[in-house]
């Protein structure tokens, strides 16, 4: 069957229509404390030509009719492109994600404009398995099927109706690790909208890589994902759970891939927190201006090319910038938290991917590496009321006895963490600290994913957040912060609790 959907968009006075888009909110995703460093590449899956680089940024991005890149000249393949990545020699992988994210209405649109208003015609059938793609890696001739985790979906969601984009991401320690060598990495049939679509069409993936290494300093890592819609409203991020070294120049970067950036249309902005002044330094390199840092274009550091290497990749930013730092201006001795702001005063964009990465200092690396000591117990339960604010959904739970022999340092630690959470106030729900795996806008979502994890052995409840009526799952509860942390440390390790944090609730 043929779908057909219609948007107009009324342009009066050249003004910009502004709403709300919330989206995912960013949450840490992972975390990691050790001595090595992040190698990064990716590329965009729209242009002009679906082989032939795309230079031009005099014009903006959403005046051109796009279809799919495909350089593979493989018949059973409709999108791909490939980029290198350099890993250093004797290197141990460590983690490495391989993300994915486009907008997607419907499979092909065309525009119509006249004096007052640009009408979009959508056509054909939205594709339901866009978290199913196919990788090539150096060591391997042919393509490796990749089926990925849905972080977020817009499709059907009044708020983004005009565009739909969505993200992915894959796990692919394993064949990273095996293969383990630089080279040329190829994604193949990563679903985008092809044509025109309201504010312009875009698409692209990365490969985000930490390993260990001898030659390189005691770092911190940390990626974050969501999808937020950035207009009216700024949107921070806060990065915390690390200590700088009290000597020396600290040196740090930030990684972050977006949708919808454009060269032509300015004012968007990145800015990391100067903790002094309490405002944010915006960040600029020779590539991005600062009042234009979301400006299409691909930036990781390296020389590492990319198939098609367009400068201007129709939308898609992928960047790894250092943090300036001279003088330790930003990033002070033994600092324990910052924060990046991602601003805009006309354009949109949407940021999918962040990860920060610092040295650390030798005495907080090591308070990280101490075992945790528990002990488990199993009880079973099963009970869930659909009505209820707050359920019940278990086949085993697992009651873990606390340890009192916690290391003074870590109980200083979640002390800052705990002191820098945000109250909560739900009522009628029991005051404590709740360990929350997820968040949903309707029941059935909620139910599906409490499912999910009960099937895992978990006990699984959830609340209802009386200032946006969302449904927020969690596994634990408690009154001691020090368990929940520790917990949460734990798991977070499992692939299914990308995003785990505690919440703090009537206190």
């Amino acid at each position: 069957m043929k779908h057909l959907i219609c948007l107009k968009i009324a342009i009066l006075f050249c003004g910009n229509l502004i709403f709300s888009q919330v989206g995912l909110e960013f949450h840490p995703n992972k975390q990691f404390y050790l001595k090595g460093n992040s190698a990064l590449t990716g590329n965009s899956i729209l242009s002009i030509d679906a082989q032939n680089p795309y230079h031009d940024t005099t014009e903006i991005n959403d005046s051109f009719s796009l279809v799919y890149v495909d350089i593979d000249q493989d018949s059973t393949t409709f999108s791909s492109s490939s980029a290198d990545l350099f890993i250093e020699k004797n290197a141990k992988i460590t983690y490495a994600a391989l993300y994915w994210s486009a907008t997607y209405p419907f499979e092909f649109g065309n525009k119509e404009k006249s004096s007052r208003e640009t009408l979009y015609e959508g056509k054909g059938g939205r594709a339901q398995n866009i978290n199913e793609v196919l990788l090539k890696t150096p060591a391997s001739s042919t393509y490796i099927p990749i089926t990925g985790e849905i972080i977020f979906d817009s499709y059907k969601q009044d708020r983004f109706q005009s565009n739909s984009p969505y993200v992915c991401s894959a796990d692919i320690t394993n064949i990273i690790q095996e293969s383990n060598q630089s080279g040329t990495f190829t994604v193949a049939n990563i679903k985008a909208s092809q044509g025109h679509i309201a504010g312009g069409s875009s698409g692209g993936w990365l490969l985000y890589v930490i390993y260990e290494s001898e030659n390189e300093s005691l770092r911190y890592f940390t990626t974050y994902n969501g999808l937020v819609g950035v207009e009216s409203e700024p949107v921070t991020i806060h990065f915390k759970d690390f200590k700088t070294p009290e000597t020396d120049t600290i040196k740090a970067n930030l990684t972050i891939a977006t949708l919808d950036g454009d060269p032509r249309i300015k004012s968007d902005y990145c800015g990391i927190l100067d903790s002094d002044t309490q405002t944010f330094t915006i960040l600029k390199s020779n590539d991005r201006e600062e009042n234009n840092f979301f400006n299409s274009g691909i930036d990781l550091q390296t020389n590492s090319s990319r198939t098609p290497n367009s400068k201007n990749t129709l939308g898609y930013d992928l960047v790894k910038i250092d943090i300036p730092n001279e003088n330790n201006s930003i990033l002070k001795p033994s600092s324990t938290e910052t924060a990046i702001q991602l601003s805009t005063k006309v354009d949109r964009f949407y940021p999918f991917f962040i990860a920060f990465q610092t040295e650390i200092s030798s005495d907080y690396y090591e308070s990280k590496q101490g075992p945790l000591i528990a002990s488990i117990t199993t009880t079973t339960t099963n009970t869930f009321n659909p009505n209820s604010s707050e359920n019940n959904l278990s086949k085993t739970e697992e009651v873990i006895k606390k340890s009192s022999d916690i290391p003074e340092k870590t109980k200083l630690e979640i002390d800052k963490k705990v002191n820098s959470l945000t109250r909560v106030s739900v009522p009628e729900l029991e005051k404590g600290f709740y360990l929350v795996t997820n968040v949903f806008k309707n029941k059935v979502h909620t139910t599906n994913w409490m499912t999910f994890l009960n099937e895992k052995g978990y006990n699984t409840n959830y609340y209802i957040n009386p200032e946006n009526n969302w449904y927020y799952v969690y596994i634990k509860k408690d009154t001691d912060p020090y368990y929940i942390f520790l917990e949460k440390e734990k798991l977070s390790e499992k692939e299914y609790f990308k995003g785990l944090w505690v919440a703090k609730i009537n206190y």
